[in-house]
């Protein structure tokens, strides 16, 4: 791998970030975007999900978390070890599901979102708005 670092001579621009063209794929992905995310730039999340899959994706995005992605970030006090258990709850289901259990997986995470105060975004022509 360290092979591959080094100074680009040819003139070809590289995006790092670039979530399109030859940087596409199809895996099964859910995007976990936490709603109070100072570190990330623009419409990251949205670019990736808009942008660099093909296949099966959920995109959550969680009210008053930042960028550490943890439940202590919602303020929740006393309930975080049964917030963080509904929030691996939600990983784990979507690991396991098979990619055509999507609209299965949505709904059996019902629950948890509302317990950890998330949210499906929904897409409108397949695409999610940034906002």
């Amino acid at each position: 791998m360290a092979k591959k670092i080094g100074i680009d001579l040819s003139g070809t621009t590289v995006c790092g970030w670039d979530p399109g063209g030859d940087n596409v794929h199809s895996v099964p992905t859910l995007i976990l975007a936490g709603s109070a995310d100072a570190i990330i730039a623009g419409c990251q999340a949205e670019d990736f999900f808009n942008d660099g899959l093909a296949g099966p994706k959920v995109f959550l995005e969680f009210l008053g978390m930042g960028h550490t992605m943890t439940v202590a970030d919602a303020g929740l006090g006393a309930l975080v070890l049964d917030q963080t258990q509904k929030f691996s709850d939600i990983i784990s289901k979507f690991v396991i599901m098979a990619p055509s259990q999507l609209a299965q997986f949505v709904s059996s995470v019902q629950g948890e979102l509302g317990a950890l105060k998330a949210r499906v975004r929904r897409t409108e022509n397949g695409r999610i708005k940034c906002p």
